[in-house]
């Protein structure tokens, strides 16, 4: 013997009523493709249908968001990248920039730091 909402159906194939009955019952027993089709059936005949709507929805969850590692990290450029090393807009190490006269914080003396600079030239670093 067939279920009742199955006798319905196969006689009234539109019927929102049964298909949302036998949505239920498929669920129930695991069976969620067959519930998800007929959810989208009632859906087919009445798309605004909350209840079979938010049944799917359930069912049908959203994928996950990326985990992080895998999402792209934004590429930034190899130090050095294009041969502008020590160019405009890219950090000078501390000791290039002591041994170059009219750097801030440069003497014109290498390997010297600038406190010892202005120290020599008799600022006090205090």
């Amino acid at each position: 013997m067939r279920p009742r909402g199955t006798l319905v159906l196969s006689a009234e194939p539109r019927n929102v009523k049964a298909l949302l009955r036998r949505a239920s019952a498929r669920g129930a027993l695991g069976r969620t493709a067959e519930a998800a089709e007929d959810l989208r059936a009632v859906l087919a005949v009445e798309p605004h249908n909350r209840e079979a709507a938010a049944q799917l929805a359930a069912m049908d969850p959203p994928p996950p968001p990326p985990l992080p590692s895998q999402q792209q990290q934004p590429q930034q450029p190899a130090p050095g990248a294009g041969g502008q090393e020590g160019g405009v807009g890219q950090a000078v190490p501390a000791a290039a920039a002591a041994a170059e006269p009219g750097v801030e914080g440069g003497s014109g003396v290498a390997g010297q730091g600038a406190a010892e600079a202005e120290a020599g030239a008799g600022v006090s670093a205090g």
